[in-house]
């Protein structure tokens, strides 16, 4: 599942210390399973959002070194309710610490 997730070349698959080195039969035999789907999708919802930060961060990079479309991302992405959502996420997790300790 790593190897799919990270990578996904068949090349890199024996790199990744799967339980067959047969590529073919890793294709036939793992990726099929709900399981292995299962954990794929979760693995790919938890980091959905590190990734989209990834992105905002190497767009906003490029806006500051004026690239107009950057800019133009970064000013639509602003607008989007990404960082709302966090921000109340966040304050609710922070409005239930005890500062008394």
């Amino acid at each position: 599942m790593e190897w799919y997730v990270k990578s996904g070349k068949k090349e890199d698959y024996k790199k990744w210390g799967t339980l067959s080195e047969d590529w073919n039969f890793g294709q036939a035999n793992y990726m099929p399973r709900s399981d292995v789907q299962r954990c794929i999708v979760e693995y790919t919802k938890r980091n959905k959002d590190i990734n989209l930060i990834k992105v905002y961060n190497i767009m906003l990079n490029n806006a500051m070194l004026g690239d107009v479309q950057s800019a133009n991302w970064i000013a639509t992405f602003s607008k989007s309710d990404f960082f709302e959502n966090k921000a109340s996420e966040l304050q609710n997790i922070i409005e239930g610490l005890s500062t008394d300790e």
